[in-house]
């Protein structure tokens, strides 16, 4: 089992084998990889949204090589796959919509419009219902993928939301507010808001164990976590 890890700075991937927790490979991919970082173990590929260069890189996970680079929009940030239908989301900062491209042709077959300055993307794959976050607008967008539509746009009652997870089994998404360090949990059977939590300061990633019934927050104003996974994916 192993580990993607962005590195922005260094316009490479690092990969962390979990059995002995080392670096085993660096992977050069585009300029300035994010935090949108995500992984297919059926069809045995990763993808990584690239910001500064408005692309997204392709990785064969058998090879641990670039197979191609996929153009979006401006400033991608966020991505999540959506494995039943073999899809990708992709935030694109600086264009208010995200691109959807199609993991048979790596291609994007689709951008539709979300709220100003989306940044953190979460798919669940059981119902095809993808979640964006607007930064400026203090929203979610919520994406039906079977449709491929933006069917509502959800109050968050924080400032700035920015990362998002989904908890598939409960069908809740969880948003952090990174400008007044609360959580939000989002009821998408309804698409409601349902509760905010208070957390540490500016929380940004957010990351799910099911079987535990957790989430793990990393606050990013302060060097600790409160129960943080960012630009980080596992495959087997």
């Amino acid at each position: 089992k192993i580990a993607l890890v962005s590195n922005e700075s260094s316009d490479n991937v690092s990969v962390i084998d979990l059995a002995t927790l080392t670096v085993t490979e660096t992977i050069a991919v585009g300029r300035s990889p994010g935090e949108g970082i995500d992984i297919h173990p059926g069809l045995d590929l990763a993808l990584v949204a690239n910001v500064g260069g408005d692309n997204v890189s392709v990785i064969d996970l058998a090879t641990l090589t670039v197979t191609g680079t996929v153009e979006v929009g401006r400033f991608p940030l966020g991505l999540a796959i959506d494995t039943t239908r073999n899809l990708a989301v992709v935030a694109n900062g600086e264009d208010a919509n995200v691109s959807v491209i199609d993991l048979a042709t790596l291609t994007v077959v689709n951008t539709i419009g979300v709220g100003e300055r989306p940044a953190g993307v979460a798919v669940n794959s059981r119902t095809g219902i993808a979640v964006v976050t607007n930064r400026a607008q203090n929203t979610v967008s919520v994406i039906d993928l079977n449709v491929q539509a933006n069917v509502a746009t959800i109050p968050v009652e924080g400032a700035f939301p920015r990362g998002v997870a989904i908890d598939e089994t409960r069908n809740v998404a969880v948003v952090t507010n990174a400008n007044s360090n609360t959580v939000s949990i989002i009821d998408l059977a309804g698409n409601r808001l349902i509760q905010t939590l208070d957390v540490g300061s500016a929380p940004t990633g957010v990351g799910i164990h099911e079987l535990t019934n957790h989430a793990v927050v990393s606050n990013s104003g302060v060097t600790q976590a409160t129960g943080g996974l960012g630009a980080l994916a596992t495959a087997s």
